[in-house]
């Protein structure tokens, strides 16, 4: 093949590549969190996705193992989402979930949702799980953080890991 048939080809595989790409972003709906929608009445957790996000596949396979009942929405917007749910701009991630009117930012384990929605406090808006800082042996260690309505750290419990399956004894303090 000689090479301006090569930079053809590649030319018409990027242009088609990019107008597929176009096609999927008019596809996916700009939701945003407003009121709960009859689909959602149901769910103890909505999970608000951007299209690009995968990350958080396997923590809504964790959070309904351990007996949440988990929606997931796709928006082309997730700051919009964050922001009607009152998330603290300094989370700016590719998703971000409402458990019945509380923020969720990052992969918060099921036990310590399910504490704060058993324990409905009133001073708590939401939960983040944040990485805190490495720990010897290379082990990296989080926390799960409660925020009050002011994004203003209430308190945090720290664990070893990020996952689920370590994350024992990570629950929700008020």
């Amino acid at each position: 093949m000689r090479v301006e048939s090569r930079k053809t080809v590649r030319l018409i595989l990027s242009l088609t590549a990019i107008w597929l790409l176009m096609m999927v972003w008019h596809i996916i709906p700009d939701e945003a969190p407003t009121a709960p929608r009859d689909a959602d009445a149901d769910a103890d957790v909505i999970v608000y996705v951007s299209a690009s996000c995968s990350c958080y596949r396997p923590w809504i396979s964790d959070l309904r193992r351990d007996g949440l009942a988990v929606n997931v929405v796709q928006t082309r917007d997730i700051v919009k989402a964050q922001q009607a749910l009152g998330v603290p701009r300094e989370f700016s991630a590719c998703h971000t979930a409402d458990a019945k009117n509380y923020w969720i930012e990052g992969h918060v384990p099921a036990e310590s949702i399910m504490s704060l929605l058993n324990g409905a406090p009133e001073n708590v808006a939401g939960l983040a799980h944040l990485r805190a800082d490495l720990r010897p042996r290379d082990e990296i260690a989080w926390e799960v953080v409660t925020y009050d309505a002011k994004g203003e750290p209430i308190s945090s419990v720290p664990q070893l890991d990020s996952s689920t399956e370590n994350a024992k004894g990570a629950t929700h303090e008020q």
